[in-house]
């Protein structure tokens, strides 16, 4: 015998390797024996239907802007009086902001209440007084003229000067040597600062064509030239605008170089530049308002003067209906055009950006004052998807970036009806009207927009993860009989617990479930409506859990099997292993 078991060890030793596949083919096989007897059990979550509440929302983000804006300008030209108001004020449609010099106009008006007054008078009216009043409006309109002219002359000579000094900048070698050359101003100073030359390059040349092509019609001009002063006026006031455009973007462009070169390596030209273009600016800006004022004023002494002409005539000729009706429309335009000097608020607002002072030149071109109202609003910008659910007046609740515990409510006031495309993503604004007046809020904040699309109270409720869609039907599964609980409860994470089960999601067992068709609704991230299908109280399927358990006559381990009961490699006897059950969860309908 023990010769027998020497021959079987070193037939052993001497065939290692089909000795371990011998080994490996009979653990193997134990294992697949062990796993093909395991029997399966599933475990259902379930949940009792319930009414509640359930909304859908779409959200965006955007910044807070004022609902109305309006930056306040005369229309007409003339000084500064008084400004009524400052930075900060809270100002009423109709307050007074500006009174401007409205002498010339308080002229006029005076005299087309006089003129009315004379006709509807049955009193003898004074032909000398009618004669005076015509001498004076002549002798005005005389002054106006001549005024005029000189302005037109002084214009003349300032916009010829600044466009030699601007040429000399631009175009002569050695007078401004850090701006002369536009490669070097590339290369010294940036692309940017070359396409602000450019820029101003282009301005200076419209504004020199402009001053050429007037040159002939100022030739032609006199102090009596009384039919052709007003045009001529109107076109050198052009020509003005366009120098002081081509002065403000060379401005632009010398003061950016002066921003990128270090205080010790500017230049003498660079300083002298800066500040000539600053003196230009003021000059041309009065001139055009000077130019302005002037044809104003000839164009309010001459209404006068035909005025004070055609009460004359009256006199002269007695006065009739039509006369009268004529008066009293002279009289309406004369206090219209008189109210025009008096700037006032056009609606409730908020003051700020008061840029003129008392004693500047104000005209049609000119901002006295911003006036913003206290209402805010709010723009975002929504996919077309989401912009398809918004509607006029649907609520929303805002927050905001900058102010945490703030939370305020608003209202959709308007959706476009027009998209605009980016991409190939078309994308809609909608406005939203703040519901506020806390002073924290400030235009300018980002915000963050929640819209609530749709809302429904009292409805079947039940968890989209337990919906399945089969082509273009929704199912639920309901338990095909009945569930069995367990004594201790088992939550629906599969975790036991001594305390009662819950109601609303109880684990049980069940042989079978089945799967009936519903109707949906509306629907959120988690929950979906049902609104055919289900009953409040019903028992559906939310989730099921896979258990895996070997039967009885497998649950020897792999060794035990191995060693078939009895001693194994280490002469010790191998205890039967209980097995252990893994629960997998896993959707319901799936």
């Amino acid at each position: 015998m023990k010769k027998k078991c020497s021959h079987v060890w070193n037939t052993i030793k001497n065939h290692k390797k089909k000795t371990l596949l011998i080994l490996i083919l009979i653990i193997g096989g134990a294992w697949y024996y062990h796993s093909s007897t395991a029997t399966v059990a599933s475990t259902y979550v379930t949940r009792k239907v319930s009414l509640g509440t359930i909304r859908s929302a779409v959200s965006g983000t955007g910044q807070v802007q004022s609902f109305q804006e309006v930056s306040v300008s005369p229309k007409v030209s003339a000084d500064v009086i008084s400004i009524n108001v400052k930075n900060g004020d809270t100002v009423h449609a109709g307050d007074l902001i500006a009174t401007l010099d409205n002498t010339n106009a308080l002229f006029s008006l005076q005299n087309a209440k006089i003129s009315l007054a004379k006709l509807e008078s049955s009193n003898p009216v004074s032909l000398s007084g009618s004669q005076n009043s015509v001498s004076s409006s002549q002798d005005n309109l005389n002054q106006s003229y001549s005024t005029a002219f000189n302005s037109l002359v002084s214009t003349y000579s300032d916009m010829g000067s600044i466009l030699t000094s601007l040429n000399d900048m631009f175009y002569t070698n050695g007078v401004s040597p850090y701006f002369y050359d536009g490669t070097s101003v590339s290369q010294t100073y940036g692309p940017a600062a070359l396409q602000y030359k450019t820029a101003a390059g282009v301005e200076l040349d419209k504004a020199a064509q402009g001053y050429a092509a007037f040159r002939q019609v100022y030739s032609t001009i006199s102090q009596n030239s009384t039919d052709t002063l007003v045009d001529a006026l109107n076109k050198e006031n052009k020509v003005a605008v366009d120098l002081l455009q081509a002065v403000k973007d060379t401005a632009v462009t010398v003061n950016y170089i002066i921003s990128l070169t270090p205080k010790s390596s500017r230049t003498t030209a660079m300083n002298t530049d800066s500040a000539n273009l600053s003196s230009w600016i003021s000059t041309v800006n009065k001139d055009t308002s000077d130019v302005s004022s002037n044809v104003v004023s000839i164009q309010s002494n001459t209404r006068s003067l035909n005025q004070s002409t055609a009460s004359l005539q009256s006199v002269q000729s007695g006065s009739n209906p039509l006369d009268i009706q004529s008066a009293q429309v002279s009289l309406a335009q004369a206090q219209y055009n008189y109210s025009q000097y008096f700037i006032r608020a056009p609606f409730d607002g908020i003051v700020g950006n008061v840029t003129l002072h008392k004693g500047d030149s104000a005209g049609p071109s000119s901002i006295i004052a911003t006036i913003v109202t206290k209402d805010y609003i709010s723009k975002i910008s929504l996919n077309e998807v989401d912009s398809a659910k918004v509607a006029v007046g649907q609520p929303v609740a805002i927050t905001f970036n900058a102010l945490q515990d703030l939370k305020v409510n608003g209202t959709v006031s308007d959706v476009d009806t027009v998209g605009s495309v980016s991409q190939g993503v078309v994308s809609y604004t909608v406005t939203i009207s703040f519901d506020t007046d806390d002073s924290r809020v400030k235009a300018g904040m980002s915000i963050n927009a929640d819209i609530t699309t749709a809302e429904k109270d009292n409805v079947i409720v039940v968890p989209s993860s337990a919906l399945k869609t089969v082509g273009n039907r929704t199912l639920v599964q309901i338990p095909a009989g009945p569930i069995t609980y367990p004594t201790s409860a088992t939550t629906a994470n599969g975790s036991g617990s001594s305390s009662t089960a819950r109601t609303n999601n109880r684990m049980g067992t069940a042989t079978a479930v089945t799967t009936i068709p519903v109707e949906i609704g509306l629907s959120d991230d988690t929950n979906t409506e049902i609104t055919s299908g289900l009953n409040e109280g019903d028992i559906i399927v939310i989730r099921t859990i896979t258990n895996t358990s070997s039967s009885a006559s497998s649950q020897a381990s792999i060794l035990s099997s191995l060693s078939g009961g009895r001693g194994g490699f280490g002469g010790g006897g191998a205890t039967a292993r209980p097995t252990t059950s893994t629960a997998t969860a896993r959707p319901a309908g799936n």
